[in-house]
């Protein structure tokens, strides 16, 4: 049994951890030195100066290091120790490479950008998006070689085709206006959690886009430090647990392991004297690593943080959940429609059809372009550049469609509030 209190002092305040797939080396980030450790026995391989801030430093799908912050992006390789400079931008704020190591996005913190460049070629993008608000963007991430994950300042996160660039947005995000400061994405990519600055965390699935949980902090003393999906052995389920400390004195440096919406917490940590910024943990949370700013790196071994019997129960529930929200539908005026409040504002309305499919509701007098006699009215795909759907009269880019749905909503409404004033009359 290894010693579940093994600790290293003295490494310098740790701001984020990484660990590659197989346990093999340990990124700290000092920044602007970045460290590279033994995980199981926390011995120091390598110390790297950085020519830039480093914010977040995380491994490459082949190997290699790859340090953002203010100002830049930098790739160290293990083998040689030594630093290569990607991009110099003052306004960059965060970055990720896909897991081809094909395509590399980035995010600016002035203009709410995203940058997405070929890694042949960083100085010409591929893409210039403009997917977030002129306060900045706080999180990029991948999830395999083309879904792209956008946080910013505004609270919004977008989910993208990013082989589509700005049109292949799938779903956006956001029950809050506070900034998003972390996104953590399940290892099947169909769910993806989001913390934000006030502390509050958020979980969606992607299959609908549906907000399935919520976490927020106990008290004005209490802080979240980060957030893990992690799935017991035998289990079918990944649960996300999120890891919270405590700003009081006389607990100062404790932090608790609690499961989304849990009351009580799973298991309470003492080991360090200052906040916890930053935690790591196998895929079963079996083990874990934890860093903050009192210059010390923690082992935590041995952990049952997860239990089998209660990630099977979570499917059980989440397939309820998933049957309340598609039988949650309104009639009005005879017609089922289905409303989604983001912001106050609802931006969804859609007839009910046969077989459960949905389909844009688009009355005569509303209709914006003639329709032939032979016209199917079934949607196509969409394919191809934006030039390319453009010109060949295919069905028009998300951002496009979206106004014109949260156009036909406000009109639908109108004409029903003037329908019951008129029969109230």
């Amino acid at each position: 049994k290894v010693d579940r209190d093994m600790q290293r002092a003295g490494v310098g305040a740790v701001s984020s951890l990484a660990v590659d797939p197989e346990w093999n080396n340990l990124v700290v980030n000092t920044t602007p030195i970045v460290k590279i450790f033994d995980p199981s026995s926390l011995q120091e391989k390598a110390s790297i100066q950085i020519s830039h801030t480093v914010r977040e430093a995380n491994f490459c799908s082949d190997g290699t290091i790859l340090c953002s912050g203010w100002g830049g992006v930098t790739k160290v390789d293990l083998r040689t120790k030594q630093p290569q400079l990607l991009i110099n931008e003052k306004s960059l704020e965060t970055a990720a490479i896909n897991s081809n190591n094909t395509q590399l996005a980035y995010g600016c913190l002035d203009d709410g950008r995203v940058m997405l460049c070929d890694m042949r070629n960083l100085r010409e993008p591929l893409h210039e998006m403009e997917l977030h608000s002129d306060e900045g963007v706080f999180q990029v991430k991948w999830h395999g070689d083309k879904m792209l994950f956008t946080g910013g300042v505004d609270g919004l996160v977008n989910v993208l085709d990013a082989t589509e660039g700005e049109d292949g947005v799938q779903w956006i995000l956001g029950e809050t206006q506070d900034a998003v400061n972390q996104l953590v994405i399940s290892p099947t990519g169909l769910e993806v959690a989001l913390l934000t600055c006030t502390d509050s965390i958020y979980l969606y699935e992607l299959n609908q886009g549906s907000l399935v949980g919520s976490s927020h902090r106990q008290d004005e003393n209490a802080y979240f430090a980060t957030m893990a999906f992690g799935c017991a052995v035998g289990g079918k389920k990944h649960r996300l647990v999120a890891f919270q400390g405590t700003k009081e004195q006389n607990k100062l440096g404790q932090f608790w392991a609690h499961k989304l919406g849990a009351a009580s917490p799973m298991e309470t940590f003492k080991r360090h004297n200052e906040m916890v910024r930053a935690i790591v943990a196998k895929p079963d949370l079996s083990c874990m690593i934890s860093g903050g700013d009192d210059g010390k790196l923690c082992l935590w071994n041995n952990l049952t943080l997860l239990d089998t019997k209660e990630d099977d129960t979570a499917v059980e529930i989440k397939q309820e959940q998933d049957i309340k929200q598609e039988r949650d539908t309104s009639t009005v005026g005879g017609e089922d429609v289905f409303f989604c409040d983001v912001g106050g504002e609802d931006v969804f309305f859609c007839d009910v059809g046969e077989g459960g499919s949905a389909e844009v509701k688009q009355e005569e007098e509303e209709k914006e372009t003639p329709v032939d006699a032979g016209n199917t009215a079934v949607p196509q795909q969409r394919v191809g550049t934006k030039r390319q759907r453009e010109e060949g009269g295919q069905a028009p880019p998300a951002k496009r469609l979206k106004r014109r749905i949260i156009r036909k909503v406000r009109q639908k409404k109108k004409k029903l509030m003037a329908k019951q004033a008129a029969a109230g009359k």
